[in-house]
């Protein structure tokens, strides 16, 4: 390829490489402060309420599961209890009213 004397082929290239690598960090950082988003909403969620009927989670189960692996123990804990008096609740009303629970 023949350019014209005083052209440069690595100015026209340095430009866009440089313009390309801001717009895709635009992109990273609107990602990156939206995930950031829900993982606050989620540990104010879990700060806010316990997740009993009187005060459930506004997070789905899915966030809840995928997010909820990180709790402590005694978290855990009282989750488990908590699902445990659910089921015990269901059946109990389940059978009142005569119909099966799966």
């Amino acid at each position: 390829m023949l350019l014209p004397k005083g052209a440069y082929f690595y100015t026209p290239l340095m430009v866009v490489v440089a313009l390309s690598f801001f717009v895709s960090n635009l992109a990273l950082e609107t990602y990156e402060t939206g995930v950031e988003a829900l993982c606050l909403c989620f540990v104010q969620d879990k700060a806010m309420n316990s997740g009993s009927r009187e005060r459930p989670f506004y997070m789905t189960e899915e966030v809840f599961k995928v997010l909820g692996k990180y709790m402590s123990p005694k978290e855990a804990r009282t989750r488990e209890r908590m699902e445990k008096r659910l089921r015990q609740e269901r059946r109990r009303a389940a059978y009142l009213s005569g119909r099966s629970v799966q």
